[in-house]
């Protein structure tokens, strides 16, 4: 009942239906199943480590019964190429024996750069410097760590070589005059043993890392500022066979 208002007299109220409650059914949805996706582990995280690696070679190669081996990581190589590590083994007969191992795992890049090509260039170089001609410097008594171990996979390689650090305990930063002029001493008797010997295949054309040609993108570069340095970057760089000289290098090429 509600007064009208209008006329103030109860008025009975409309009745208005009730709607029956809607029930929808409950939409299942079936679940989604996702294949596991598996990530290819790096290379790098596959590889043994030097350790693992190092361990077994030593019994194999030099006959040593390895009881334990610690490694120690001594150095990363520029722009994640690899590192340089130190494993020191202890002998089961309670010696101890020192080791270095370098490992080269460039990143994984698709189209390299120039950096890249004379990056990878060098390993090369140095792979090939410890496989065929350390050996020579070593019998004439030229003090280089022994190449013991080369595991070579493309552009990746493991090497294992002797530790000097037995021999030269002292690194230094500042030398004496005796001191200088052995390492003087040293250098000329690794470059005498070479002298006038027909160049591997495997070593830099030129006698260096830095030349003209592995630099062409910093060539470029050179600013209005240098520009009479850069019109004589070429007789600087000059490399022709005899001549004048004055060239940074003279040789067969």
């Amino acid at each position: 009942m509600y007064l009208s208002y209008f006329s103030g007299v109860p008025v009975a109220a409309p009745r208005i239906p009730l709607q029956p409650k809607r029930v929808y059914p409950t939409r299942v949805h079936p679940k989604r199943v996702y294949p596991k996706r598996v990530h290819p582990k790096p290379l790098s995280t596959i590889t043994m480590s030097a350790s693992d690696i190092t361990a077994d070679l030593l019994r194999q190669k030099l006959g040593l019964q390895v009881a334990s081996m610690k490694e120690r990581r001594l150095q990363s190589l520029w722009a994640g190429y690899g590192s340089v590590s130190s494993l020191t083994a202890q002998l089961e007969d309670g010696a101890t024996k020192r080791f270095i191992v370098k490992k080269v795992d460039p990143p994984r890049v698709s189209g390299g750069s120039i950096g890249d090509a004379r990056k990878l260039k060098s390993y090369a170089v140095e792979t090939y410097f410890y496989q065929h001609l350390a050996e020579g410097l070593i019998q004439q008594g030229t003090c280089v760590a022994t190449p013991l171990h080369l595991d070579k996979q493309g552009d990746n390689f493991t090497l294992l070589m002797t530790d000097l650090t037995d021999e030269f305990p002292k690194s230094h930063g500042a030398m004496t005059v005796p001191q200088a002029k052995a390492a003087l001493d040293w250098l000329a008797s690794f470059h005498a043993h070479f002298w006038e010997v027909p160049r591997g295949e495997g070593v830099w054309e030129q006698g260096g890392y830095w030349y003209l040609d592995t630099r062409p993108e910093e060539f470029e570069s050179i600013g209005s500022e240098w520009a009479r340095l850069k019109a004589a970057a070429a007789a600087l760089d000059w490399r022709g066979e005899g001549g004048g000289g004055g060239g940074l290098w003279v040789g067969s090429p």
